[in-house]
């Protein structure tokens, strides 16, 4: 009996020898899988080569452009267009002087206003005085008062349409016939660059309204004292 035997039972089946045909075909897999793994490391050696290429030429771009910022030529500045601005020519004083008569002491409620323009010594150079006229309510007197300055007004704002006067101007605004009060409204404005006060008729200067009661030339502070003596508030 083989010594040998039992120890082979135990150990299983004796492992077979490949044929030469199984030795070919086991080497020919061996050469795929050594073939695919070699390409697969040329591949992705490629790939990193051209992603190293790529950040060098960032590299290289964002370098030459720092460099161009920092050290290339400086930008000149735009030419500015040459400033087309004045001087501010000297403000004209103005001051403005009222008085209104509430009460209605000469039969009707009166207001006016002198609104006076000074050139830069403040001394006066134009004007203009604004007017207005009301009716008292319940007041028969002061209807009639009402219709004769109307009435003579109206025919001096007429005359200076008809023929009018160089620097000097009268608007008339009339209410309407239902008006209850009545109001009257008359604007002179004088203009003494180009007035000439012989120009004004006898109707016009003995009017108290359409007068031409301030001299040109006159200084702010003499207009203003004279108004304050009727009773003018100025500001």
């Amino acid at each position: 009996m083989d010594p040998n035997m039992n120890q082979n039972n135990q150990m299983g089946v004796e492992p077979q020898m490949m044929n030469p045909q199984e030795q070919v075909q086991a080497q020919v897999l061996n050469y795929n899988d050594v073939n695919t793994t070699v390409q697969e490391e040329k591949q992705s050696s490629s790939l990193k080569k051209v992603a190293i290429f790529f950040v060098f030429i960032a590299v290289i771009l964002i370098g030459g452009g720092v460099y161009y910022k920092v050290l290339g030529p400086e930008e000149e500045p735009a030419p500015t267009a040459p400033s087309t601005t004045k001087a501010a020519s000297p403000t004209n004083g103005t001051s403005t002087c009222t008085l209104a008569d509430e009460q209605g002491s000469n039969n009707l409620i009166r207001k006016t206003i002198y609104t006076m323009n000074f050139d830069e010594s403040l001394l006066l150079i134009s004007y203009t005085k604004d007017y207005t006229a009301t009716t008292i309510p319940d007041d028969v007197q002061s209807d009639s008062t009402f219709l004769d300055e109307q009435t003579n007004l109206r025919v001096l704002a007429k005359a200076v349409t008809t023929k009018p006067i160089n620097g000097y101007s009268l608007t008339l605004t009339e209410p309407a016939t239902t008006d209850s009060p009545k109001t009257l409204n008359a604007k002179v404005i004088i203009d003494f660059a180009v007035l000439n006060t012989n120009d004004l008729t006898k109707e016009l200067i003995e009017n108290t309204v359409t007068n031409v009661d301030l001299k040109k030339g006159d200084s702010k502070d003499a207009v203003e004292t004279a108004l304050r003596s009727y009773g003018y508030i100025c500001q």
